[in-house]
This record gives structure tokens, sequence and C-alpha cells, in this order.
């Protein structure tokens, strides 16, 4: 099994190894590697930047006055920019943090004061997503853990999962610093 495995790596075959010993027995697969991208995850949160909105988002939330009378104008203001406005709003009484202990996101939420009829679905949207407002920015330990692995240095011999992950590192390298770029082997 050892020796034909061996073969098969320097081939690049998969190997798939099965015995069986009466009700009882084993599989091993081997392949070099195995990439798996999990395209639907059970938790994923939109990264709207709701907590350091981007200079376009930032002036268009700007125009827009949640205090405006005509009740039309009101009803039809995205949830996201009653969001950005609210944690502009928060930061500044607050000492520019934004709500962090379990109270502090109680009292971030009520913004149904700000609505001026009860059928305000904007208001409602805003509720149930104020949680992206102090949701923590910046990529996860996961994502991390791959984009720092030595397979990043891509080739011509790298799969596309890794071309991809080393695209996904330049980007990341831009956004957290955005004065250079880190070095890519080519």
């Amino acid at each position: 099994m050892v020796k034909l495995d061996k073969i098969c790596r320097e081939a690049n075959v998969k190997l798939i190894f099965a015995r069986s010993y009466g009700l009882t027995g084993f599989v091993r697969v081997s392949v070099k590697e195995h990439t798996v991208i999990e395209s639907k995850p059970d938790h994923f949160l939109d990264d709207l930047r709701l907590n350091n909105p981007w200079p376009d988002l930032k002036s268009f939330a700007e125009t827009i006055d949640l205090n405006a009378a005509d009740p039309v104008a009101h009803k039809h203001t995205p949830y996201v920019i009653i969001l950005v406005k609210m944690a502009e709003e928060w930061t500044k009484t607050h000492g520019g943090g934004l709500p962090s202990t379990r109270d502090e996101k109680k009292q971030f939420k009520l913004l149904k004061t700000g609505m001026l009829a009860v059928e305000e679905e904007n208001y409602k949207e805003a509720i149930e997503a104020s949680f992206k407002v102090f949701a923590p920015r910046g990529t996860s330990s996961d994502l991390q853990q791959i984009i720092s692995d030595s397979c990043t240095e891509v080739d011509s011999n790298s799969s596309d999962f890794w071309v991809m992950v080393a695209a996904l590192k330049v980007i990341n390298y831009t956004l957290m610093n955005k004065s250079q770029q880190p070095p890519i082997r080519r």
C-alpha cells in the first residue's frame, strides 16, 4: 500500500485503498492536496462596513436627513443609511466608540424612536440588522491561516484554488496596508 501510494503521488493520481475484514474494514483516500470551498456557510455575516463606511457611502448618508417631516421619504430611506447615521451619532456621544456591552447594544437598538409611523419596514430592518454595526471587522482567524499558507506563493504549477487565495491575500493586504502590496513570486 505504501509503495503504491508513493507511485500514485508521484504521478499525481488519486488512490483509494479499501480493505474489508468481515463486518469491519477501512478506506484510505490518498491525494497530494484536496481543497474544499464552503460556498454556502451556515452563518454568513455581510460586511457592510457600517462601523467604518467607505467615503461614497458616508457622503451619500450625509445627504439624507432622518429628521425630515416627509413620511414618504422617511419610509424609503435604506436601512443601511439609517444604521450608518445611527452609528455616527452614537460615536459622537460615546467617545468615538461603538456599542460593546450588552446594555449598550440594547440601547443602540432603540432605533424605533426615529420612526414616524409604526409600519416603517426600513426601521424594522435596521433594528434586525443592528448587530452588523458592532460585528468585529477584519479577516477571520480561519481565513487568515489559509492566507498565510506558503502555497499562496503561486507559480505556473499552482492549482486554481491557491491562485484565488493568493489574489485574496493581495486584496486583504491592500485593504489593511494601503501603502504597499506584499511581494508576489511570479
